[in-house]
Formats: C-alpha cells, sequence, structure tokens
C-alpha cells in the first residue's frame, strides 16, 4: 500500500546536529552517550566523561574540575561503603 507524503511536512533533524544549552557536544564525532553506551558506564563515570569531554561558553574549566572531583569524591565513598557492608556480610559460598 502506497502512503502519499504530507505536504510541508518538515525534513527530521539529526539529533546528533543539535545542541540543547552552551556545551559543544553536537560539534564532534563522537559524543559523550557513545562512549557510555559503548563502556555501559555506570552513572558516575557517564558523568565524569561527559564533563572531561565538554566546553560550556562562559564557564570556566577550573568549575568543571571542581565538579568531577566532587563527583569522585562522592563516588569512592559509594565504594568504600559497599566494601566495608560486603565484608560484612560475605555471600555463602556455594
Amino acid at each position: 500500500m502506497h502512503v502519499p507524503k504530507k505536504p510541508n511536512q518538515p525534513k527530521k533533524a539529526n539529533i546528533r546536529e543539535k545542541n540543547v544549552g552552551k556545551s559543544n557536544y553536537a560539534q564532534h564525532k563522537i559524543q559523550p552517550w557513545d562512549i557510555w553506551l559503548d563502556w555501559d558506564l555506570n552513572p558516575w563515570d557517564a558523568d565524569i566523561v561527559k564533563r572531561t569531554l565538554r566546553t560550556k561558553e562562559g564557564e570556566s574549566r577550573v568549575m568543571d574540575y571542581q565538579k568531577i572531583i566532587h563527583i569522585c569524591e562522592e563516588r569512592i565513598r559509594q565504594i568504600v561503603e559497599e566494601e566495608a557492608l560486603t565484608a560484612m556480610c560475605p555471600k555463602e559460598q556455594k
């Protein structure tokens, strides 16, 4: 069955060519989400990658690195807590 095209229908924009906000991800062939998916990153690591790759007009890179440090400190806290809980309650061996 032939379905005619709707007249004056705008062409769908390539989502990878558009950018929301002041970041410059769309200017690059590889976007942060490509890395997240390919490497199956957890949200913490994905956020670090995103902040490492981006540049935002009007924002200092110092702020990005301060945010990365903050994210790393929180993730380290979580891992230490998880390891402590695992040490206290080891899984039964089969």
